[in-house]
């Protein structure tokens, strides 16, 4: 790679833009981030990015210079149910937001020389790691996570840093501890974005406090601003936004079925009354929206499932404040052309395996408890019932104990979906309860006379 070149030229700036560079760019220089220089074997064009708050931030275009020639960082960025699962218990909440991120990570002089950037000003030879190289947040992540490990309460994505505290004491204790370690790493905070010992705090698109999790009200109300989509496209853009906050919503995929269904390859885009109906329900939806309790791995946890002729649901849930069953996180999705002629015993089992491979990360390892509102699953699922195929399986799959739940009261947490649509069979709809250990794999096989395709997500398992 050393040997190699890859000059770019500067590329035209906008002239409303431009003096803005310039003092952005001096900013750098000042700092010591950016240092002029004359020659250089390689150089990328830089790129100005306005941010929402309106400040420009300097990029720099590397995807045909040093990111076509770079070794990938595959360091991990935590996801958003990683982050959240650590907040059980808090009751008093701190974010702070780091000064330039990426940029206060120096870089060797050869490493500068191959960042320098083409800017109108000239050639920059760049000292510290700049936003556009694309291991720049894997090697930031891995950063943050060494300089903050063992700490409790704790969370970093990239340059967002949460606290939490069971009490004002632990909370202001963690802060104490966090802002020594990023000191001592030579890290400084951006001081009017960071927030310190609030009852709740808006990270990573929800707002947080000691009760849970939920929407922020200002993408709520830009998906309730939404206007109705003419095109494939504007659905999409419309879905992908709903998406984001599908955690909250029960029965998500039955509700989004009929919109689903019009992103079909083979579909002609023709908005009709059942599309309407779907859009303004899944606003109502959201805007109703439960509050998700915050994961506590010391106590229960149940997943509920269910299954109607169009998806698949799921409910993870633990004891709230008072006791009650509260929601955790909601799952749906809709069901494949094949899916969809499966026979409903299928149909169930199919919303068991989905429910325990979405939720993973919550159930694998450790005691938790299944609820399916499909009687004859109990059969399928008790060792000592299955038949012969499943018991060949036993090596993969440790001990189940099923056992019935004569004390399920209706609570809407129990209730994934309200998949069951009006007309459909409900005389095996007695709740059932399946109790297994956590690092069991759900196998569940039905081979009723009416069934027509077999399941493909069985061979999977069997």
């Amino acid at each position: 790679m050393w040997g190699y070149a890859e000059i770019s030229k500067c590329r035209p700036v906008p002239f409303a833009i431009r003096p803005r560079l310039d003092e952005a760019l001096e900013k750098l220089v000042k700092q010591g981030i950016l240092e002029p220089v004359r020659h250089s074997k390689w150089a990328t064009p830089v790129v100005p990015v306005l941010k929402r708050t309106g400040e420009l931030r300097v990029c720099g275009d590397y995807r045909s210079t040093v990111n076509s020639a770079t070794k990938k960082d595959t360091y991990p960025l935590p996801t958003v149910a990683e982050l959240l699962s650590t907040l059980s218990g808090g009751v008093l909440f701190s974010k702070l937001d780091l000064a330039q991120a990426y940029q206060q990570l120096k870089v060797d002089d050869e490493t500068a020389q191959l960042l320098t950037l083409n800017t109108p000003k000239g050639l920059m030879k760049v000292t510290r790691l700049p936003f556009g190289v694309d291991v720049a947040p894997s090697i930031f992540q891995r950063f943050m996570d060494t300089c903050l490990a063992g700490l409790d309460g704790v969370k970093a994505y990239l340059d967002d840093v949460l606290i939490t505290g069971r009490t004002e004491d632990e909370h202001w204790e963690r802060v104490d501890a966090v802002l020594h370690r990023l000191d001592k790493a030579g890290i400084r905070l951006q001081r009017d974005k960071c927030l310190f010992g609030v009852q709740e705090v808006e990270y990573l698109g929800f707002r947080i406090d000691k009760l849970g999790v939920h929407p922020t009200q200002q993408k709520v109300e830009a998906i309730q601003k939404a206007p109705t989509p003419t095109s494939k496209a504007e659905l999409k853009a419309f879905l992908g936004l709903f998406n984001f906050y599908s955690c909250f919503i029960p029965g998500k995929a039955e509700v989004l079925e009929p919109l689903h269904r019009l992103l079909d390859a083979e579909t002609v885009f023709s908005w009709k009354k059942s599309h309407e109906q779907a859009f303004r329900r899944a606003k109502e939806l959201l805007q109703s929206s439960n509050v998700l309790i915050h994961y506590d791995p010391e106590k229960k946890l149940t997943l509920t499932c269910d299954a109607s002729p169009h998806g698949v649901g799921a409910v993870l849930s633990q004891p709230g404040p008072h006791g009650k069953e509260a929601p955790v996180a909601f799952a749906s999705r809709t069901l494949s052309k094949t899916e969809r002629n499966y026979a409903q015993i299928d149909r169930e089992a199919l919303a068991i395996i989905y429910a325990v491979q979405k939720f993973h990360q919550y159930v694998y390892g450790r005691a938790f408890t299944i609820i399916t509102d499909h009687k004859p699953l109990l059969g399928l699922l008790h060792p000592d019932k299955a038949d012969t195929r499943l018991n060949r399986n036993e090596e993969k799959n440790t001990e189940m104990e099923p056992q019935g739940d004569p004390s399920q009261d209706g609570d809407k947490c129990t209730s994934p979906s309200q998949l069951p649509e009006a007309g459909e069979t409900q005389a095996d709809s007695q709740d059932v309860i399946a109790a297994l250990p956590g690092n069991s794999e759900i196998v569940t096989e039905g081979r009723p006379k009416r069934h027509r395709t077999r399941p493909k997500y069985l061979e999977d398992y069997v």
